[in-house]
């Protein structure tokens, strides 16, 4: 989506079949670049993807106006049993900076993004 904010979606818009978005929860906030985008787009297929969909009556029409109702849903279990889980290996890094430094620095860097 953030390639999209720099182009010109009026004349673009109707340039392109199918639009995929991740996170598609995160769209549905008030003025999110996502409603501005989708809302110029033309394409027939839209494919949002997210672990979260909405539960407020109000983003739960504004996601189905701008991507479709939700069409299918994979539990954890569903993913378990197709083995299509994502699977992460965690490591250690050993460093002299004190734990809760560490942590704080951390935290400084995750970005916070809620609707």
């Amino acid at each position: 989506m953030q390639t999209f904010r720099t182009l010109n979606l009026e004349e673009l818009g109707m340039d392109f079949q199918v639009v995929i978005t991740d996170e598609s929860h995160v769209g549905m906030c008030d003025q999110a670049t996502y409603q501005k985008i989708l809302s110029h787009v033309i394409a027939p297929i839209r494919i949002g993807l997210t672990a979260t969909p909405p539960e407020n009556q109000e983003r739960k029409l504004v996601s189905e106006g701008l991507l479709g109702p939700i069409i299918g849903r994979v539990t954890f279990e569903d993913a378990k049993e197709l083995d299509i889980m994502y699977s992460q290996d965690r490591a250690s890094i050993h460093t002299d900076r004190p734990r809760a430094e560490a942590d704080k620095a951390l935290q400084g860097d995750l970005p916070k993004r809620h609707c």
